[in-house]
């Protein structure tokens, strides 16, 4: 018993003895902290290793999409924020002509932001002609309406 909790006159000391607070409190904190990584903790290492491959990958990735290359091209649009400039726009374009269909799904997500509803409804068939699970969803939500 320190000098503190000698002068302390409470029979259970436990929750309001100054000298036994930081015990608790650090118990709590690690016990809070083993709580939250068990919920969460494979979506915390998910989004940190998404991030660090992301950073590897940027550099390559916008090589191959400066020349041209329909999949980097998607990957850009959606790994990089920057790629997403008017710019840029033509370099999906021409990714979704050569039918990719990743990169028709998204140019149709554009189409649709701009207001070109039958544009981007034709995109998205083709994107799903080709099997693409997102562009699949969409017709089969458009389909439910």
């Amino acid at each position: 018993m320190t000098t503190l909790s000698a002068k302390w006159p409470h029979k259970t000391p436990v929750l309001i003895d100054p000298s036994k607070k930081k015990g608790i409190f650090v118990f709590l904190s690690l016990a809070a902290v083993v709580t939250v990584f068990t919920l969460k903790g494979d979506d915390i290492i998910s989004h940190f290793v998404a991030a660090h491959n992301r950073d590897i990958l940027l550099p390559q990735m916008a090589q191959l999409a400066a020349r041209g290359k329909p999949e980097a091209v998607a990957w850009m649009v959606m790994n990089d924020p920057a790629f997403r400039s008017d710019m840029h726009f033509d370099a999906l374009k021409a990714a979704a002509e050569t039918g990719n269909p990743q990169s028709m799904y998204l140019y149709a997500q554009i189409l649709k932001y701009q207001k070109n509803e039958q544009g981007a409804h034709d995109y998205i068939v083709r994107a799903a002609a080709e099997g693409y699970p997102d562009a699949v969803l969409a017709l089969s939500k458009d389909a439910l309406r």
